[in-house]
């Protein structure tokens, strides 16, 4: 009587082989799911918070946005302009953000590779040397794939009778009553609708010297209070 000899045939080998290949398959793919979820998830959690960030840096930069004169051709313009795309104007910002002080802010639309990119910078002002590669302290890319921005502004230009919505503004004597700023992203959720109000009167305020450290001439008269009149009280006290 023969003995079975212990072992594997080579059916049993081909089929552990087919089930070894098939469990490391199914656990590649397993991986790679969780790698594209991962990925999914974290590329939606910075989009959110670029986008809480850059909505309250553009609400905060409207809020503060300041009337600035030119003394040198007596120009009582605002520096505000802006239209349907973008606008850029000059703020004065906390300490905590950038340098502080009176900021140039441009909320502008890039093309680039057949997108279009929103890009939010801020530049010391006054700007001393139009050339200068340094003049721009910080940019950053607000939308990377934008589908749309429709930004709006509501007031008095020239002789209106009534405030109304303006797609442009741009040469006025005043800043605009309220700002509209709606942004879609070609992906992604639409951002919050933006209304925001400059708290800036109407009285312009004298442009910095570019050796100003405190960047706050002028900031009397904004306030309705004139510089003469408090210098003839103290002068009396």
């Amino acid at each position: 009587m023969s003995c079975r000899q212990s072992g594997f045939t080579l059916v049993e080998l081909l089929i552990a082989l087919s089930l070894s290949a098939l469990l490391i398959t199914l656990t590649y793919g397993s991986v790679v799911l969780g790698q594209r979820v991962a990925s999914t998830l974290n590329d939606a959690v910075v989009r959110s918070e670029v986008m809480h960030i850059g909505w309250q840096f553009i609400n905060d930069a409207i809020t503060r946005a300041k009337v600035i004169r030119n003394p040198a051709n007596r120009d009582d313009r605002t520096s505000f302009v802006g239209n349907a795309d973008g606008f850029s104007l000059i703020a004065d910002l906390p300490g905590y953000v950038g340098a502080g002080g009176l900021t140039l802010v441009t909320l502008r639309v890039d093309e680039q590779q057949n997108r279009r990119r929103l890009v939010l910078s801020q530049t010391r002002y006054p700007i001393v040397d139009d050339d200068d590669a340094e003049a721009v302290d910080a940019a950053a890319e607000l939308v990377d794939d934008l589908a749309s921005i429709r930004i709006s502004y509501l007031g008095k230009v020239d002789d209106d009778g009534e405030p109304s919505w303006h797609e442009q503004w741009g040469g006025q004597r005043a800043l605009p009553s309220l700002v509209k700023v709606e942004i879609q992203p070609a992906a992604g959720p639409q951002w919050p609708l933006l209304i925001a109000r400059p708290l800036s009167g109407a009285v312009a305020i004298s442009e910095p010297e570019a050796g100003d450290d405190d960047g706050n001439t002028g900031l009397e008269e904004q306030r309705g209070e004139p510089a003469a009149a408090n210098r003839r009280r103290e002068h009396e006290s």
